[in-house]
């Protein structure tokens, strides 16, 4: 009895061995087949990096325009939708919480796209508004890991883009001009003259699959624009354009009229030159 006892757990023993060796060479000979398999079914887009407009300058280095970065907030609806009922409702959730956004609205604009890796939801939200998203989603996620619920915020993340501003607000807004939202054309001023130097190139990041069947990803970075230096002292020019203005409301002389010298330079130097930023 116990020789037979004792051939059985040799026997089961060296099934097991078998077993283990058998599972160990199906992995080794076909994990790059799995790897491959798995990362095939995602989607590597490449990723546009956006540029950062030069600033404009005064003599002394202040700033009279300048980008500031900003997000653009990008609805995954193949995530979520992938599992609606864990990712759905707790996403829609944390967008109505962080946002104030109308729910409804949302619900259908996922359920309505489910195959749509990207919607832009809304542009130019600020870091604090970014920040307090990623702070709920987070909170949220721990808590119903702790609960031991499969619910999770998932497919919603952000963009960088830039976005012009003037510190000053009209100053010297005649000679300085504007650009638009994306920073990509300026109109009138030193934006407009001096557009080829203040503007950069996007940079990219690709994704892609080596020779080993590991995801690789390559990143060219965005050229930032040029900083343009002005000949406008920011001192010198609040105080001439208190003058001016105390002089148009005292006499009713239109602003344009026979004291401006040259197009839109009577309220101060719109010559520059341009430095690396």
């Amino acid at each position: 009895m116990q020789e037979k006892l004792a051939i059985t757990v040799l026997v089961i023993t060296l099934a097991l061995f078998a077993l283990v060796y058998v599972l160990y060479t199906i992995v080794r000979d076909r994990q790059a087949d799995y790897t491959q398999t798995i990362l095939g079914q995602q989607d590597y887009d490449s990723r546009v990096i956006p540029y950062r407009r030069g600033d404009i300058v005064d003599r002394n280095g202040t700033y009279l325009a300048t980008s500031d970065k900003v997000y653009n907030l990008i609805i995954d609806c193949t995530q979520i939708m992938a599992k609606p009922e864990d990712t759905l409702e707790p996403t829609i959730a944390a967008l109505v919480s962080a946002f104030g956004y109308d729910g409804a609205e949302l619900r259908r604009l996922i359920t309505e796209n489910p195959e749509s890796p990207y919607i832009r939801y809304e542009r130019q939200l600020t870091n604090d508004q970014k920040e307090n998203f990623e702070t709920i989603k987070s909170e949220a996620n721990s808590q119903y890991s702790k609960e031991g619920s499969k619910s999770r915020v998932k497919g919603v993340w952000f963009e960088d883009e830039y976005k012009r501003t003037y510190p000053y607000g009209s100053t010297a807004s005649t000679v300085l001009g504007f650009a638009q939202k994306d920073g990509s054309t300026g109109t009138g001023g030193i934006e407009q003259y001096y557009n080829e130097d203040l503007i950069g190139n996007n940079g990219r990041e690709y994704g892609y699959l080596n020779d080993d069947s590991n995801l690789e990803r390559v990143i060219k970075p965005a050229a930032n624009g040029n900083t343009v230096v002005s000949t406008l002292d920011l001192n010198i020019q609040n105080v001439v354009e208190k003058y001016i203005d105390q002089w148009q409301a005292g006499t009713g002389e239109p602003a344009g009229g026979r004291h401006r010298h040259g197009p839109g330079q009577w309220r101060g130097a719109g010559h520059g030159r341009h430095q690396p930023l």
